[in-house]
């Protein structure tokens, strides 16, 4: 018998609560609506750069706030290069459509992008991804 009186204040917490933390998808927006993306550039039959993709992929899968704070593209542009799968979007560039748009002047090349405002940084560690928060 408490408990069926005490359900409407429950339920009142429990509204509550779910509006003063966003969700996963909510989480990675900005203040201004905008997601922050990380796009990354590399050639996987490099051995270095492949070890990086794999580097950013684990800490994604083991950091629930980096994961929802930054949508992550790789974009390879190794025709033949290992297949790569995990937290981070994975894209191979055969064709050069993705580097005709965005011209990395390096590789690996790291395009922090949130709206239209885009920023470029060489990249030479996994944290590096973390300039784009």
């Amino acid at each position: 018998m408490k408990l069926i009186t005490r359900l409407p204040g429950i339920l009142c917490a429990l509204l509550l609560l779910t509006g003063a933390f966003p969700s996963g998808s909510e989480a990675a927006q900005s203040r201004d609506g905008q997601k922050k993306q990380a796009i990354i550039f590399l050639n996987t039959q490099q051995g270095k750069e492949h070890r990086l993709a794999r580097e950013i992929n684990r800490q994604l899968y083991y950091s629930r706030t980096l994961s929802r704070q930054l949508e992550v593209t790789l974009i390879d542009i190794a025709p033949d290069g290992p297949a790569l799968s995990g937290a981070a979007r994975y894209l191979r560039d055969t064709s050069g459509i993705w580097v005709a748009k965005y011209r990395p002047l390096s590789l690996p090349a790291l395009f922090c992008q949130q709206g239209k405002s885009r920023r470029f940084y060489h990249l030479t560690t996994a944290e590096d991804i973390r300039k784009c928060l």
